[in-house]
């Protein structure tokens, strides 16, 4: 009886497109059940983390508030819900970049980033190097930093 209702929900939230800016965030329901919503969390920025999307666009999809959904973020990853949002599209990014040949601007917003220079400088102080660098490096880090 519960699991019915919990798919219910689960299909009713999909189907709204008014969500996101006019689409629904689609997650594996199953992970918000039994993983908790910090690991469905953490699966929605996998899926989405490309996409417009922001701390309370992932706490609507998991129809938590955003409170909650910060708190199990700290309590399990021991950093926030942004912070982890902004990690996978760097992470994003530097795959981008080691597997592919396009250009820096259309990875910058392929991978969920605004602005081309915010992610020049957070690329730099991450891994300690220009993007162009690390293409030619194949992606390889410099002595001294750990990257993500």
């Amino acid at each position: 009886m519960i699991m019915a209702f919990i798919l219910a929900k689960a299909m009713r939230l999909v189907e709204e497109k008014d969500g996101l800016k006019g689409t629904a965030l689609f997650f594996p329901f199953h992970h918000a059940v039994v993983g908790g919503v910090g690991d469905a969390g953490v699966e929605v920025i996998r899926i989405h983390a490309g996409e417009d999307i922001g701390v309370a666009d992932i706490a609507k999809a998991l129809n938590v508030s955003r409170r909650t959904l910060e708190l199990r973020f700290s309590e399990i990853l021991e950093r926030g819900v942004g912070e982890t949002l902004c990690r996978e599209r760097l992470d994003r990014v530097s795959r981008l970049l080691r597997e592919t040949d396009r250009t820096i601007l259309d990875i910058c917003f392929d991978s969920g980033f605004k602005s081309p220079s915010y992610l020049k400088a957070l690329f730099k102080k991450t891994y300690g190097m220009t993007m162009s660098e690390w293409r030619g490096r194949g992606g390889a880090l410099v002595q001294g930093h750990e990257g993500l």
